[in-house]
């Protein structure tokens, strides 16, 4: 029983505090005092930093370089010599000789006379003659001459290079 009567009185007085509450008027209590602790604060400032990056470039220059070849050349010319030959050449003339025949002559006499008659004949008579030629012989002498052409040829060369690149 003591213990239904303190239970009772208790729910008794926690509504009496809260209508209390709600319908009295406002009550100005007073504020608790503050407590004061010391915290750490983070303190944040913004300094610069240099960092270094290494960076790879390309550096290129002209480098100069000699090429040679062999190089095959014709080259002729053209010579003249003089040359004689013999040639057997046939040289014909005109020549006379005496033909002469017998012949008969019957005259109104009743006796046979025997007379030569001879005429001139051209005879044509042809001799074989040897004869010089001279004439100028053109020849073309030919020969290949070898040699070597070099030139200079420029070609860009180019290297990585490494370099420290700072930002800050």
């Amino acid at each position: 029983l003591k213990m239904k009567v303190l239970l009772i009185s208790a729910i008794v007085l926690s509504l009496s505090e809260l209508s209390l509450q709600l319908y009295s008027p406002i009550v100005q209590r007073k504020a608790p005092e503050p407590v004061c602790k010391q915290v750490p604060k983070e303190v944040c400032n913004q300094v610069p930093r240099t960092s270094y990056e290494t960076v790879t470039r390309k550096q290129c220059h002209d480098v100069a370089d000699q090429v040679c070849s062999d190089a095959q050349e014709r080259k002729c010319r053209i010579t003249q010599r003089p040359v004689q030959d013999t040639i057997q050449g046939k040289e014909c003339s005109l020549t006379y000789k005496k033909d002469c025949k017998t012949a008969n002559d019957v005259q109104k006499q009743c006796h046979t006379e025997q007379e030569e008659v001879c005429y001139q004949v051209p005879e044509l008579k042809c001799v074989n003659v040897p004869r010089t030629v001279q004439e100028t012989v053109h020849e073309e002498e030919c020969s290949t001459e070898y040699d070597q052409e070099c030139s200079t040829r420029y070609e860009t060369k180019c290297e990585p290079v490494m370099e420290k690149k700072c930002t800050t």
